[in-house]
Order: C-alpha cells, then structure tokens, then sequence
C-alpha cells in the first residue's frame, strides 16, 4: 500500500493547518487514535513526505522499541541525526547506528551550546530528567531557529515506564512552546484515559483525530487499482469483509495479485483465491489472522472455550442470553468470558449488543475457525473444501442480499430487532420487537413510512438521498397520528443531513441517522452494509 494514497483528505488538512499554526505561534497538539493496521503510521509517514517546512524538524519514536532507561538518550540521538542529516548530510542511514557520544565532536562545530548542555547530561548520567532535556532542547531551538514536531506512537506505554514520568511530561509539554506532539496509539480506551487523567493539562489539550476505514467509494477505488477488473458482487463482498480497514484491503489483494496476475477476476475464480488466502498457511492473511487468535491463547487458560464464545459471536449470536444459549453455558460465566475479551478489544459490547472489533477476523473465524473447530481430524485439503463450502454459502447469502433494494434491506433490519438497548451518537435507544410491520409512501412519494407494531410502536422514515426540512416536517406530522402511544420515531437517510434538518429532528425529539448509522447497525445484527 505504499504507493497508493487513498482518501485522508482531512486528516492531512487538519496536521497541514494544525502545524502552520505551530510555526505561527500557535500550538494545538494532536492525538491520533484508531483501530490496529488502520493507517495511522502511515498517514503520519505520508504527511511528512509531503510537507516539509524548511524550519521544522520532526522526531518519531515508536515506544515499543525502546524503554524507560533509553527514552532520553532515544529523543537526543533523533534530534542530532535528524538536524545533521537534514543541514550537513554527514549522516546516512549506517551511521544511525551510533551513539550520541559520538555524534557529539559533529555537534560541538554546528551547535556548540547544545553540545555542552548535552555533556552536562551524559555527566550526570540520569536516565530521565526533563529539567536536562528541556534546558538541552531549549539550546538547541535556539542553535538552530527550527520548531520541533515530537510524534509518539504507541504513546499509552508511558504507563508502563512510571507515572511519576508521565506527571513530568505532563509538566514538560506546558511548558515547551517550541515543541508540537502528536500522539499515536491503537489503544483508544487506554488512549482516550491517559489523555483525560495523567495528560490533561489545563493548556494544551490534545485534539483528537479518530481515524476510520475507507469510505465504499474509497475503497472500490482501491481494488480497482490493485486489481483491475473483478465481478462486482465479488467487489462488494471484498469491501464487506474487510470492513473498510485499508490494512485489510491491501493484504487481500496483493494475495489476489499473486495467485491471479493479470486475469479477470470472475465469481469462481474470485472464490477459490479468497478461500486460499484465507484458509492456506502459507497465506499472508491467514498468518496475521492466526496470530491475532495466538495473542488470544496467551491470555487465556482454556482456548477451546474461548473458540467457542468467537464462533458463536462470528455467527450472528449479539446478546449474552443468545450467546449463553447457544453454548449451554451460564449467564454468569458468560459474561466473565465477554469482559475479558473486551479488555483484550476482541470484541466490543454496545449496550445489549456484542460484536467483533474486527471484520475480518469474525469472518475468519466464522469460516478457518469453524472448520478447524469441528473437523480436527481432517488434513489440510478437506479442510479447504470445508471453508470453501462454507465460503460459497456465505457468498450466496451476500449475493441475494445485495440484490435486494435499500427498503427492504431496512425492512430485514427492523425485523431483527429484539428489545435490545444499543447507543447511537451517544444516545440509548431501545429497538423494539416488532410483529406487525406495514410500508406506506410519503405525499409526493419521495419517502418511505415503515410503521412497526409491538409493545412499542416503532415508526421510521427512509429516504436515499438527503432529506430537505419539508420531509422531517412530514414526518413528524405522521408521527402525530400516533399520539398517546409508546413511539420511538426514527428517521433514516443515506446522505448527509444539513444543520436545519438536524435542529428540526432535535426539537421534535425524532432521532435522525445517517449512512455510517445504519451499516453501524447492519453489523451488529449480522447484515451486509448499504454500500
């Protein structure tokens, strides 16, 4: 994926503007949080490829290359090799393997105030002091007229080296102006603590970048390129199990790329390939999936119990009574299982609901998994005709699905609902069971009523394109023929929803959900995304 740069138009706008700023003399720092292989580091490598101001230097430092006792020396040796590689090209990619000490007679001839503060530190041999380290970054600041761009990744391993270092950097970032951060981590619930707890300065909050999956449109645009021609159902699937992670994308079609180069791909062929690289031990993707399963066999003592919970949740099974049932198990130990696998971010819990963090992996799960699971005995062939069997169905099933028009699609979707409490843009919403569903058309036929009867009544309004404030006004109009009953009121639209829309739905407490909603949705209930 390195030579393709797809989408991340505003993230790289908001580092553009966030750094001129900084250079300016105004500083916001920025945390960038998002899912394992989502693109963080590499969004960060292409924004630093891309904009290079000639008085800013940047310093990267992945912290689970290196510990407590380093972290100093680490931050030191980035600043040096990066100014004399950058001003002198007296250093090349060899010569990183040195040691400050010796990049220090180099200095002395450049920057000859930082030198000597940086041999004030080596003197007195501590491992962190940020008194030093900001005294020495100060010189150097003042050496050379450079503002410093500090990026961390994996930034929540701080933790792990002493609180009482991250009560300094707490400290250290207030008071160095000269220096912009930008933190990194995969971690967003550690993440997201240690930026509200130990790292929540009263000047200088961090802004935060959550960054997703690919749009549809990005990332057909990325299969197409990598690919070329391919069926488009095919297409869909691909976009649909990868869950839009760019990571994914990429793994699966450079597995198609070699074992298909430069031949359409149609439905059979697309099939066989996808079942290789999903169920192949010598498979790229096989391996990355296995050993997120590995990491999952260390944590826990009986992994055949675990496999099971995996299996039952890949499957479609949401709620901890579906999941304990199937399993015969306790409702109790079930949820002891579910809380662990939450902490290890296996899976996610959303009110009632339970679902994989990770698309892909549930889906290796439910097919790799599965047939390892319940056919231990088999050799490696039968355990390819297995997956490949269970592969075409699943691939039937997506196919029917797709064919079926976005209303009914949603009309699948309410059925499924079971009283579950789920949170939808922060908010609890409770979707009723509904027996009795009826589908009536909007005055100018623009619009889709869906009127739901159970114990709660349950009315949704949907519309493809963006709505206007004459529809929400229709809507809640209709809505009125419901008075004195138990209503949830819902309105679903495919396109975005401007400012007044919005403020009219509020007012009328209707809640309104766009795309990213409803696919939010059709996963947690098992179903095919609208794409």
């Amino acid at each position: 994926m390195r030579d393709i740069f797809i989408g991340r138009e505003e993230e790289i706008n908001i580092l553009r503007k966030r750094v001129d700023s900084f250079l300016q003399g105004y500083r916001q720092n920025i945390a960038i949080l998002g899912k394992t292989n989502i693109g963080k580091s590499y969004l960060i490598e292409y924004f630093l490829k891309t904009y290079k101001p000639r008085n800013l230097q940047s310093i990267y430092i992945n912290l689970e290359y290196i510990n407590y006792s380093s972290f100093n020396i680490n931050i030191l040796y980035l600043i040096l090799t990066g100014y004399l590689k950058k001003e002198t090209n007296a250093v090349n990619l060899q010569e990183k393997l040195k040691i400050v000490e010796s990049l220090l007679p180099e200095i002395n001839k450049y920057l000859p105030e930082t030198a000597k503060k940086i041999n004030d530190f080596l003197a007195k041999k501590e491992r962190i002091n940020f008194d030093i380290l900001t005294a020495i970054i100060n010189a150097f600041i003042k050496d050379t007229g450079v503002y410093l761009l500090w990026i961390l990744n994996d930034y929540t391993k701080l933790a792990d080296f002493s609180k009482k270092m991250l009560s300094q950097l707490s400290k250290y970032i207030m008071g160095q102006k000269n220096i912009m951060y930008i933190f990194i981590s995969s971690n967003e619930r550690r993440a997201e603590k240690m930026l509200s707890e130990e790292l929540n300065l009263l000047f200088g909050n961090f802004e935060k970048i959550y960054l997703k999956g690919f749009s549809a449109v990005e990332a057909q645009k990325f299969i197409k390129i990598k690919l070329g021609r391919i069926d488009s159902v095919a297409e869909r699937f691909l976009i649909n199990i990868s869950g839009l992670n760019p990571f994914y994308l990429d793994l699966l079609t450079s597995c198609f790329k070699q074992n298909q180069p430069g031949a359409n791909i149609d439905y059979l062929s697309f099939l066989r390939t996808l079942n290789l690289c999903l169920s192949d031990k010598a498979s790229p993707v096989y391996n990355v999936l296995q050993a997120k399963l590995m990491r999952l066999k260390e944590k826990f003592k009986d992994v055949y119990e675990v496999n099971k919970y995996l299996i039952s949740i890949a499957e479609g099974k949401k709620c901890k009574n579906e999941i304990g049932n199937s399993l015969e198990i306790e409702s109790k130990n079930v949820a002891r299982i579910l809380n662990k696998l939450i902490e290890e971010e296996t899976i996610k819990r959303n009110g009632d609901v339970y679902f994989f963090a990770d698309n892909l992996f549930a889906f290796w799960v439910s097919i790799v998994l599965k047939a390892r699971m319940f056919c231990p005995y088999c050799s490696e062939d039968e355990i390819k005709d297995i997956t490949f069997n269970y592969l075409e169905e699943k691939f039937v099933i997506f196919k029917e699905e797709s064919a079926k028009s976005n209303i009914d699609k949603i009309l699948k979707l309410v059925r499924l609902f079971g009283d579950e409490n789920i949170k939808i843009n922060n908010k609890k919403v409770l979707l009723p069971t509904i027996k009795r569903l009826r589908v009536v058309d909007s005055y100018h036929k623009t619009m889709k009523f869906i009127i739901g009867e159970g114990k709660k009544y349950l009315i949704i309004s949907f519309k493809d394109t963006a709505p206007r404030e004459e529809d929400i006004q229709e809507f809640i109009n209709r809505c009125r023929y419901f008075k004195g009953r138990k209503l949830r009121k819902i309105f679903l639209s495919l396109e975005s929803v401007d400012e007044n829309c919005r403020l009219l739905a509020k007012i009328n407490k209707v809640s309104l959900w766009e795309r990213d909603e409803i696919n939010f949705l059709m996963k947690i209930y098992n179903q095919p995304p609208i794409i």
